[in-house]
């Protein structure tokens, strides 16, 4: 019997540690909802390009739906690639979109979302700031409800 009530305080004290897990060390879900979410994207035709009012095309209609979901605006930001992951690095960014691949170079210094296919079969990845896991699981959990939806289909 005192073994099952240790147990049970030191289960309780631990879940209590967990409140905010996963962590976002710089807030960035809570900066973002119902606020900007800044997006830079690099052009990859068709799956992402430049239009009148920021980026178009499926990845740019995902993350339109994504900050819909959050109650956010997006701020769209279009530089190169390596502009985008030092914005990225540097905490100007939230979210970087581009036909990035898993295998990016970028993998080992940002956070990178699960892939998801276009109708092609090529799989993509989005990348947010390494460590705003809090984040990165809305990113991943939106993801996973949007994955049935056909990739090239979410076009505006």
């Amino acid at each position: 019997m005192l073994f099952f009530r240790i147990l049970m305080s030191l289960s309780l004290f631990f879940l209590i540690g967990c409140e905010d897990f996963p962590r976002d060390p710089e807030k960035t879900l809570e900066k973002v909802s119902g606020k900007t979410l800044k997006v830079g994207y690099a052009e990859d035709p068709p799956h992402v390009v430049s239009g009148a009012s920021g980026a178009s095309g499926p990845q740019a209609a995902l993350v339109e739906k994504f900050a819909e979901k959050l109650g956010s605006t997006v701020k769209w930001v279009k530089k190169s690639e390596q502009q985008l992951f030092e914005d990225l690095e540097q905490r100007e960014l939230h979210l970087v979109i581009g036909g990035f691949s898993k295998q990016t170079p970028w993998k080992d210094r940002v956070g990178i979302s699960r892939p998801f296919k276009s109708s092609s079969g090529s799989e993509y990845v989005f990348a947010v700031t390494n460590g705003e896991n809090g984040f990165l699981v809305k990113l991943e959990e939106f993801l996973h409800e949007e994955i049935d939806l056909p990739y090239e289909g979410l076009s505006p």
